[in-house]
């Protein structure tokens, strides 16, 4: 005996409904498990916001949004690990974004995995050659190469021409010259 079209119709609409209505469910559940989360990281509860998040990840594992307030949440908390896992994963999802890039390689130069960070900071500065965080980082990476003090001046001017107001390349600098025993350059950046 064959079922009619009608039956076979039905039981497939009645499937159709079903998995539409568990699709609309999760999406629910993920905008209040990221409400709640945002809730708790903007009320500095940032273990209740990494629950509420690892439950939102758990629903969509490509949520940049979910990943982003992660990664905050673990820095907060003083888990660079857990933190670095989420960069990475964030990484991954949106390939393109300088900003996640530039999070990696700081986390690479603090590990003092030269290749990667010089990796992630080339291709920043590549794509943008005024990013000051990545040129901070370039003259980190100088540093730890012991490259020439000058040319490490060179990219902290450099940043100075960008934002002259960076503080942290002013002192930088002082340190540069300082090394260099320039000590009018010196007092100049100190002041």
């Amino acid at each position: 005996m064959r079922p009619s079209r009608f039956c076979v119709l039905t039981v497939l609409s009645l499937i159709l409904a079903l998995f539409l209505i568990g699709c609309a469910s999760d999406e629910s559940k993920l905008e209040n498990f990221l409400t709640e989360a945002q809730e708790y990281f903007n009320n500095q509860e940032y273990e209740k916001a990494i629950i509420q998040l690892k439950n939102a990840v758990q629903i969509d594992a490509n949520s940049k949004q979910a990943y982003d307030l992660l990664s905050k949440s673990y820095l907060k908390r003083g888990n660079g690990q857990e933190a670095f896992r989420a960069f990475a994963r964030l990484e991954q999802i949106d390939p393109e974004n300088l900003e996640y890039k530039v999070q990696m390689a700081s986390f690479f130069l603090l590990g003092k995995n030269i290749e990667e960070c010089q990796r992630r900071v080339d291709l920043v500065l590549e794509k943008k050659p005024d990013h000051t965080q990545a040129l901070f980082l370039k003259a980190g990476l100088m540093g730890l190469n012991k490259e020439n003090p000058e040319d490490i001046a060179d990219v902290y001017l450099n940043i100075l021409t960008i934002d002259p107001n960076q503080a942290r390349a002013h002192v930088a600098l002082a340190q540069v010259y300082g090394a260099l025993k320039q000590l009018d350059k010196t007092e100049e950046h100190l002041q």
